[in-house]
């Protein structure tokens, strides 16, 4: 369950560290203030039009609606018959007031409009004409329809034609014109309303990552409106969404740490089955992220979206301490982690995953001296290029300018790089997890357990180096970690310096007359003799500081095998064979927990079998391969360390050839030599 607190941790840090500012609800600034670090919007929010002017742009609207008029067909049927009762007295000629009122009613026909009363609601020229449901619309003036005032001075200039004083015409017929063109209020009010509520009570919209000041500015009238809006809408943001929010990116963070979990589970096995790899792997992926997290605080003063991380840190430690392509998958998970919380994420997660996947290959080589500079060059020019991708396909608009852009893809790569070099003993002495460099130095075959071996016990010493080799081959050939393999062969063997001459191997170079040690002993003392050199060897091993992956595969060499001759010799012996105990001649184990651990047990059971062949051929050795891969497999030693099928057809078809090229007879003293061996 040790994955568990590590998972809380990393989405407490994850949420914490990437949550968006929200400083600028804190913000309490006047006119004319340099706001040395800027400021941000974390949100999307409107900004009001103020009231003085949202009230005149709703005047303008209403002012732009023309007005109704709508046609009275009663009005000027009334006014006619009033006009040619009150004409009689003025006009005795009967003929000229038909024309009179003929005159008056070619004006009524195209519509008489008062416009005072229009002026009073209405100071534009536009107007709508309703008459018989059809409408007509234009300028009053092109609209063919007479004013009032026009219709009057038609009638006072018929008047005075027919002799009638202006005065008494003024008085007595004039005022009873009216328009026929009645104001349609009703209508105008009800467009009136309508476009007005259309009249838009936002002024602008200011989208999430929007600078509202930058760094270096001076605070202006604008910006205070800008903010007290975004405080009274980043307000309701947070009542609504806080939670929400958070809780998708806890849920996001999970997602990509059951992939992470997932992936390390089926093809990390050594160190899902490892408390201290584990917490190796965890604490290297924890501080990219705390280091990015810190890059981004300190870089937001300066400007807005930053494309500097640690990837590189967590990318080079996992490649040095586990293999590069496990750094590609966890480099991936992290970029798509991160690269979210960026307003440009397409661009974001590409130069993070990019720069730790060429970081994660460029460390493979960790014994080249260049292989540092290597890879801060390889991830830092690949990190440009694809900014530069981003940037032509209009994926990066905004952000940095291209010069601090340029210097972060630079300088980050440089940063990870050296934090992991630097802090690559600490983890190897915190995590007890060596590297491939320090395997690599104590593998040399001038380490001085190794040159005792070969001093003191030269048949184990020829023994080790053949399951060496053998190891290293298969390890090649089904891509484990061909390094360790050939180091675990070499060391697997190194308790047997305690007591060489108990171990057959040792005896020929011993003289021959030397007696064999074990015809002294009864079956379970020889056995326990045999199975002592494991002990020995991870004592001696951590005496030498040899790295812990050597330490851990002596220990798993033969996993839970047992010393099957001197088990038989005791079931011989035995009044009832059903009494021996197998417990009593087998090895503690574990059984091997690493691909590596696996292929020095198969080598060691196969280079010793291979070797108690008294006639060999191809066939017999092809033969043998089989029957001790597969005798092996159906122990079970194999259920804890990822070796599929197919690893191991690879692994038994590389064994073979490795011995049909370098096959040569040893001397055997016990039946099935493997277990003599031990």
């Amino acid at each position: 369950m040790l994955w568990l607190p590590l998972v809380v941790l990393i989405v407490a840090a994850y949420t914490y560290i990437f949550s968006p500012p929200r400083a600028v609800v804190d913000y309490e600034l006047e006119s004319g203030v340099v706001v040395r670090e800027g400021v941000v919007s974390p949100v999307e929010f409107e900004v009001p039009v103020g009231p003085d002017e949202l009230n005149a742009r709703r005047q303008e609207a209403a002012e732009s609606v023309p007005v109704y008029l709508l046609y009275s067909e009663e009005i000027w049927p009334e006014l006619q018959n009033e006009l040619s009762i009150r004409l009689v007295p003025f006009v005795n000629d009967s003929i000229y007031r038909d024309g009179i009122l003929r005159e008056l009613s070619s004006l009524y026909e195209r519509g008489v409009v008062d416009t005072d009363s229009i002026s009073r609601i209405y100071s534009g020229e536009f107007a709508i004409v309703t008459r018989d449901s059809l409408e007509r619309d234009g300028r009053i003036g092109e609209l063919g329809i007479r004013t009032l005032e026009e219709a009057r001075g038609r009638l006072r200039r018929l008047l005075s034609e027919a002799g009638v004083p202006e005065g008494m015409s003024d008085s007595l017929l004039i005022p009873h014109l009216s328009p026929n063109l009645m104001i349609d209020h009703v209508r105008r009010e009800q467009l009136i309303s309508s476009v007005m509520e259309m009249v838009s009570s936002v002024d602008t919209i200011i989208r999430a990552g929007d600078t509202l000041v930058r760094p270096g500015g001076t605070v202006t009238t604008t910006t205070l409106r800008y903010l007290s809006a975004l405080r009274d809408s980043e307000s309701n943001w947070l009542d609504q969404l806080k939670y929400g929010y958070l809780a998708g990116r806890a849920l996001l963070m999970l997602l990509l740490i059951a992939i992470a979990v997932l992936y390390i589970r089926d093809q990390i096995p050594e160190a899902w089955n490892a408390a201290n790899q584990m917490l190796l792997l965890s604490t290297a992926w924890l501080l990219s992220l705390v280091g990015t997290g810190l890059l981004w605080v300190l870089l937001r003063n300066v400007y807005d979206v930053s494309y500097a991380s640690f990837v590189v840190f967590g990318a080079v430690l996992t490649s040095i301490f586990f293999h590069p392509r496990h750094g590609v998958v966890l480099s991936a998970v992290f970029a798509m982690a991160v690269g979210v919380n960026q307003l440009h994420p397409y661009t974001g997660s590409l130069v993070m995953f990019v720069q730790g996947s060429l970081a994660s290959y460029a460390m493979l080589e960790i014994r080249r001296r260049n292989s540092v500079t290597r890879a801060v060059f390889l991830s830092s020019a690949g990190g440009l290029i694809a900014y530069g991708v981003m940037q032509f396909l209009g994926r990066s608009l905004g952000g940095p300018s291209w010069q601090a852009g340029v210097l972060e893809l630079i300088l980050s790569p440089v940063l990870g790089a050296g934090a992991a070099v630097a802090l690559l003993a600490g983890f190897e002495s915190l995590f007890r997890v060596s590297t491939s460099l320090a395997i690599g130095e104590a593998s040399d075959r001038q380490h001085p357990l190794l040159l005792d071996l070969s001093r003191k016990a030269m048949g184990t010493w020829q023994h080790s180096q053949a399951v060496a080799d053998l190891a290293a081959e298969a390890a090649k050939a089904i891509g484990a970690d061909s390094q360790l393999a050939e180091a675990g062969g070499l060391f697997h063997d190194i308790g047997k310096l305690v007591k060489p001459s108990y171990f057959i191997e040792n005896i020929r170079f011993m003289g021959e007359n030397r007696a064999n040690p074990h015809d002294e002993l009864t079956p379970l003392q020889s056995a326990r003799m045999i199975i002592s050199h494991v002990e020995d060897g991870v004592r001696l091993a951590r005496e030498h500081r040899v790295p812990a992956p050597i330490v851990d595969m002596i220990a798993q060499s033969h996993g839970t095998t047992s010393a099957r001759y001197f088990l038989e010799e005791a079931r011989r012996e035995a009044l009832n064979p059903d009494d021996v105990d197998v417990a009593d001649f087998s090895y503690t184990g574990p059984p091997p927990q690493s691909r590596e651990a696996a292929l020095v047990l198969l080598a060691d059971s196969v280079e010793s079998a291979v070797k108690a062949i008294t006639s060999p051929s191809a066939d017999s050795i092809a033969e043998t391969v089989q029957e001790v891969i597969e005798g092996r497999d159906d122990e079970g030693q194999f259920d804890e360390c990822n070796v599929t099928r197919a690893d191991l057809r690879t692994i038994e078809e590389t064994f073979v050839q490795v011995l049909l090229s370098r096959f040569h007879e040893r001397v055997t003293d016990y039946p099935g030599g493997s277990d003599a061996d031990g």
